[in-house]
């Protein structure tokens, strides 16, 4: 996130460290999406004006439309933000995310008592309420299930997906950018050859050093937005 600093623009960035053991307690992603609007109201109350929020790889990525304070917002980031249905896969590897869905999250949340996520190179380990929410989201077309509300949204959005992300393929992100209806949406599906990179995948954006002219990109965008406001 270097990129930012060299590039003059401010950055919170949020740190779970202090997590207590996810099998301790209990959490869902509720139907206001309180992560989404808790990170606006604090961030918002830092700075006066300007704020651009950045999502990706987790189940309430680019869910700004369920926030009630989503107004405040500037612009979003949204970075290979699926609309994580399982028919948004293509054949055959959607039957394998029906699999994750239907069974392996839900037995693996209740028997763990949280979905052990970074043991199976799935992402992060998330509380059992959260994935077997995701998973009953992931069940269905109409995913998080309130796309009035991201049709209300009228932000410039920036939303990149990857050609070798097996877990954000482009479909699913077209159709959740779909849902924002009203959003002025700059669509951006990135190769690894496009970055002089061999590999992207869905984590490579934020580990890869020849991901640095991705983050070029984006902070330029952040900044042009930041300029009409």
């Amino acid at each position: 996130m270097s990129v930012f600093f060299i590039s003059g623009c401010d950055l919170l960035q949020s740190d779970d460290s202090r997590t207590p053991p996810l099998g301790t307690f209990e959490a869902v992603v509720r139907g206001t999406m309180t992560d989404a609007d808790g990170t606006v109201a604090r961030d918002v109350s830092v700075w006066a004006r300007g704020y651009f929020d950045a999502c990706a790889d987790r189940p309430e990525d680019a869910q700004e439309g369920l926030a009630p304070n989503a107004g405040l917002l500037d612009a979003v980031v949204a970075i290979a933000a699926p609309n994580a249905y399982w028919g948004h896969w293509p054949f055959p590897q959607r039957y394998g995310y029906a699999a994750l869905w239907y069974a392996g999250m839900p037995l693996l949340s209740h028997l763990c008592g949280y979905f052990p996520g970074r043991a199976l190179g799935l992402g992060e380990d998330l509380p059992r309420g959260v994935a077997l929410q995701w998973a009953r989201w992931s069940r269905r077309p109409e995913y998080s299930g309130d796309a009035g509300a991201h049709a209300d949204i009228s932000l410039p959005i920036l939303a990149l997906s990857f050609s070798d992300d097996a877990f954000a393929p482009r479909s699913s992100v077209d159709a959740l950018m779909a849902e924002y209806k009203r959003a002025d949406i700059d669509r951006r599906h990135l190769t690894p050859k496009d970055i002089g990179a061999s590999r992207i995948g869905h984590f490579g954006c934020f580990r890869a050093a020849a991901a640095m002219s991705i983050w070029d990109d984006i902070a330029t965008w952040v900044r042009a937005q930041a300029s009409r406001t």
